[in-house]
Order: C-alpha cells, then structure tokens, then sequence
C-alpha cells in the first residue's frame, strides 16, 4: 500500500513531489517526536535535545529524503502511541471521544500492517500497550473483559482484511 501513499506527491511533481511528500512526512515526524518527548520527560530542553538527536543523526538524517516506508511507519508509531497515551480517563465505557480515538486507532494500526508486512510486529506491540493501557483504567472487571474479547475480535478481523488487502494488492 506504501506507493498508493506516494501518489498525491508523484501526481503534483513527479520524483521531485514525491520526495517534497516524504520531507514533509519526516518534518511531521520530527514534530511528532518532538511532542511525546514533552508529555514523557515534561522538560522542554530534554524534549528539544531528543528532537536534535532523532532528526539530525542516523536513521532519522538518512531517511528524510528517500523514498522508504520507514518514515511513514515511523510516524504513524509515534502518533499512535501518543494517542494511546492521550486517551480520556474517566468514564471511558461511556465517553464517546473514547470509541472514536480507538476507532481512529485501529485504523491507524490497520494502515501500518498494510503499508509493509514487516511493520506486524509493530501493530502486535501497539496493540498489547493499547490494552494494558486501557485495563489498567478503573471500571469492573466485567467491562474490562468484554473490552479485551471485542478488541480481540476486532484485530483478528482487521487482521484476516489485512492478509486479504495484501493478497488483493499483490495477487
């Protein structure tokens, strides 16, 4: 699914716009990046000294301006896992910004495992911090129980649409 993602940056400039779309992906990165430095360390110079060293050593210098997947991944990791961390804490059974942060979620995690196979491991370990984050809530065990089953349920769907995606896409 990785070219599909290209496509606005080759139809607007060719080669040119395509690695202008992926400058951008990697400055949005860095921004990214930037910002769960802040929520975890709370110290703007920490944040501001873990940007400098993500954005101007390597992996991070070497795929700005190439044309790999890693950038994207990269960046849809670290948005998730912000926004993992960033879920209601109250009464989330009920809260209806909670249901749609998953949902937004899940579809993030579901366009990571489709944009390179390799990126599974990712989504299976997102996926794992997603629950314990959200089972360590307060709510009755029951709640949390059918929480973990319909979760289950839910990536063993976007998983069997993913292989079947992937089937589709490559034959």
């Amino acid at each position: 699914i990785f070219p599909h993602t290209l496509l606005p940056g080759y139809v607007l400039g060719g080669r040119f716009g395509a690695t202008l779309q992926m400058n951008i992906i990697a400055a949005l990165l860095m921004g990214q990046v930037f910002l769960l430095a802040v929520e975890l360390f709370h110290s703007l110079s920490a944040a501001f000294m873990t940007w400098l060293v993500m954005a101007f050593t390597i992996p991070g210098i070497v795929y700005m301006g190439q044309i790999y997947p890693e950038t994207l991944a990269a960046l849809l990791v670290v948005w998730i896992a912000r926004r993992i961390r960033n879920l209601p804490q109250e009464h989330i059974w009920r809260n209806r910004q909670f249901w749609r942060n998953c949902g937004v979620i899940a579809g993030s995690l579901l366009l990571l495992g489709l944009l390179k196979a390799r990126y599974l491991p990712l989504v299976g370990s997102l996926m794992l911090f997603a629950v314990i984050h959200i089972v360590q809530r307060k709510g009755r065990l029951a709640q949390k129980f059918v929480f973990i089953a319909g979760t289950s349920v839910l990536f063993a769907l976007l998983g069997v649409i993913a292989v079947a995606a992937d089937q589709y896409l490559l034959g």
